[in-house]
């Protein structure tokens, strides 16, 4: 059946005063749509974007192109809104109150709505333009990255909020393109249907699927990002969700999310992104109703003037940029080569490495085996079998004298002496953690991270300079296992159910919600209060097939633990056969049990406490962040090469046995986050296996005053 997918992309970086400017909204909107263009390539799909930026976002422009452009989707078609730029709130009219128990709208802020005359889009507004689409019956999706309210993150040239100052103006009802009337039709019902974890969740029922960028009391965040010619601004939240769609097409909205909350959070603080839909069961649908394409499962390889060759494949298709000798390697084989000989090395003739990658194509220099030349009469088809692992990139700020101290310990710090391949120095519009030397201290934390994530170490000495500068390659390991993805994956992102249950007294497991990431509490229990308790199961959902699966918990003190799956992975069989599931366990007092203790430690707990109330801010609760990484494979692996402690305070107990390495791509790709060590080319005989990842953002929640625990 013939499809259409009308995208409306709206993004704004040049705000006329007072509003500030943003940076990173422009790229937003345009890199999706290039995206999309790409990937919406089925036999009768057809894409129809429409892009606003700046100026052209005023009010009324976008309500005009929102109902012309948008407004032509059938039943049988796609609808996108998709938004970069400043949200806000505004007084509500009375006529409003029974809509928002707090007085106040949700809203867009436009090109001129703070001009003048001029009126940001409230939330009611947006409500009534869904239904107008809605009504004509297509898959309808929303993507709002934009602040919605709360406040208290740094500002800075390196983190934007994407909030602006709450509009204080007294709006008349007639400003409005909707009746108090229609809003009461809208939600079906006079009373507060604000969601207070989710505002923009009260938009209206006109049937779509809402994905937003951060919680009512958080802050959406731009900041640095790699382009495609060098470093750029981006949403944090817009980023890993191109990200995301670039490494595995056909994701539910669900699998979707769960990768984009993760990541985020491996890279901004306080931000959660959230996910809403009008009928739940949509949130089992593939992102644009299966619009968009998965990867092909090789790629072709072309001869191009004079010499060289390329790849039909690039940053749209999820190739990474090459880093140095970091680089994506490939194996060539016959053009004749059917689908399953592809998955044998030994049927390949040839190797290649991609030298630059384009939007849609690569650069690739290659080489037969046997030292003759390709034919260049002729193409190949060109399999993915290694990634690069591009090192940490660090600013150095502060006392140069030290700085140089540890500057000398990276130069030395591998086993043979050489420098550092998982740690380079690099400007602040480059780097992702910052090094500062001040006051007789290190002190290493990210770059969109206040005080609170940062690792210290005292005093200006060559000892405590090669201590940072391992913790520096501790802290890139981390990132790495955190950051492992497969661009190139074919395997279905749910073959493998991840589900997690939280123990209730007296009751059976309670299943969590995992889409938007787990946030647990404490709870008062017999005049104390209790840590929450979760088990974790994991379950092959293919019937066909076998798969090996590794479980990961990467805590924000940079920890690695492998120890959750006996031997650090187990084989699960196909669905419905004996051992098609298992259950997480940790060791405790020599025995292992299924059930897991969610909680602050203690003297984290007082240490966040102290240092708060040392700020003068009030402190209502401290929270520590984990996020639970399954990577699933068709062939067995090593995870416990990626095992590490804590910085710099807390330990970890694991169950560890080592298990024989195998000679695959994932393997060797594991190995190099510990190394960056540049490997060898596969064995021939080695076979190509596929494996793909899940991540699940955990938050645990410790009210201030839960001194006592029971």
């Amino acid at each position: 059946m013939a499809r259409t997918v009308y995208a409306l992309f709206a993004g704004i970086d040049a705000y006329p005063a007072p509003v500030r400017p943003l940076n990173g909204c422009v790229n937003d909107v345009t890199r999706m749509r290039d995206l999309l263009g790409a990937r919406v390539t089925g036999a009768s799909d057809r894409f129809e974007p429409r892009l606003l930026v700046n100026e052209q976002v005023t009010r009324q422009g976008l309500i005009d192109a929102w109902r012309r452009h948008l407004g032509q989707a059938g039943p049988s078609d796609v609808a996108l809104f998709y938004y970069s730029g400043h949200g806000s709130q505004e007084e509500a009219p009375p006529e409003f109150w029974d809509f928002d128990p707090d007085h106040l709208n949700e809203t867009l802020v436009c090109y001129d709505s703070r001009l003048p005359g001029g009126w940001d889009l409230a939330d009611k507004e947006l409500a009534q333009l869904i239904a107008e689409v809605a009504a004509n019956g297509p898959h309808f999706t929303v993507v709002l990255d934009c602040c919605h309210s709360g406040s208290g993150t740094r500002d800075s040239d390196e983190v934007t909020p994407r909030q602006e100052m709450a509009d204080s103006r007294t709006r008349p009802i007639a400003t409005y393109i909707v009746t108090p009337e229609q809003v009461a039709g809208l939600h079906g019902q006079r009373q507060g249907v604000a969601n207070p974890a989710m505002p923009w969740a009260s938009i209206g029922q006109g049937q779509h699927v809402l994905l937003a960028a951060c919680r009512p009391e958080e802050t959406a965040k731009e900041t640095w990002f790699p382009g495609d010619s060098g470093m750029e601004k981006r949403g944090a939240f817009s980023y890993y969700l191109e990200d995301t769609l670039k490494s595995g097409a056909g994701l539910s909205y669900r699998d979707l999310f769960m990768r984009v909350s993760a990541l985020v959070q491996t890279k901004v603080p306080d931000q959660s992104p959230q996910l809403e839909a009008t009928h739940p069961e949509d949130l089992a649908q593939p992102f644009l109703g299966g619009a968009v394409q998965p990867g092909p499962r090789y790629f072709t390889l072309s001869p191009t003037a004079p010499n060289g060759w390329l790849i039909d494949g690039g940053a749209l298709h999820g190739l990474p940029q090459p880093h140095g000798k970091e680089t994506t390697g490939l194996a060539i084989f016959p053009l004749l080569t059917e689908p399953g000989g592809l998955r044998k090395l030994s049927n390949a003739i040839g190797q290649g490495l991609v030298t630059e990658v384009y939007s849609g194509q690569s650069q690739v220099t290659a080489s037969r085996f046997d030292a003759a030349p390709l034919d260049r009469s002729t193409t190949y088809k060109a399999v993915v079998t290694s990634l690069p692992l591009p090192p940490l990139a660090v600013a150095f700020e502060g006392d140069e004298p030290a700085l140089d101290l540890v500057r000398l310990a990276l130069l030395t710090i591998s086993m043979d002496g050489t420098p550092s391949l998982l740690v380079r120095e690099d400007g602040l519009a480059q780097a992702e953690y910052r090094l500062l030397a001040e006051d007789d201290r290190f002190r290493i934390c990210r770059m969109a991270d206040a005080w609170t994530l940062a690792v210290d170490t005292p005093a200006f000495t060559t000892a405590s300079a090669q201590l940072v500068a391992q913790r520096l390659e501790h802290i890139a390991r981390w990132v790495s296992a955190a950051r492992l993805v497969n661009p190139t994956s074919n395997l279905a992102p749910n073959a493998v159910q991840l589900a997690v249950f939280r123990e209730r007294d007296g009751a059976e497991l309670e299943l969590l919600d995992t889409t938007s990431g787990l946030r647990l509490e404490y709870e008062q229990v017999d005049g104390g209060w209790r840590w929450p308790r979760i088990q974790v199961r994991l379950r092959n959902t293919n019937s066909a097939q076998r798969f090996f699966c590794m479980l990961l918990d990467l805590p924000e003190t940079f920890s690695v633990y492998t120890g959750l799956l006996p031997r650090g992975g187990v084989w699960l069989e196909s669905q419905g056969q004996t051992g098609d599931e298992a259950w997480a366990t940790v060791l405790v007092h020599d025995r292992l049990r299924k059930t897991i203790d969610a909680y602050v430690p203690d003297a984290l707990f007082q240490q966040q406490i102290e240092v708060m109330a040392k700020s003068g801010k009030k402190v209502e609760e401290v929270k520590v962040r984990d996020i639970l990484k399954l990577i699933v494979s068709t062939d067995e692996a090593d995870a416990t090469s990626l095992q590490q402690g804590d910085l710099p305070v807390t330990f970890t107990r694991s169950l560890l046995c080592a298990v024989p390495m195998r000679p695959n791509s994932l393997n060797r790709l594991m190995a190099r986050v510990h190394t960056r060590a540049f490997l060898v080319a596969p064995a021939n005989d080695e076979d190509i296996h596929d494996w793909t990842t899940l991540e699940v953002a955990m938050t645990v929640e410790r009210p201030a005053e839960a001194t006592i625990v029971v």
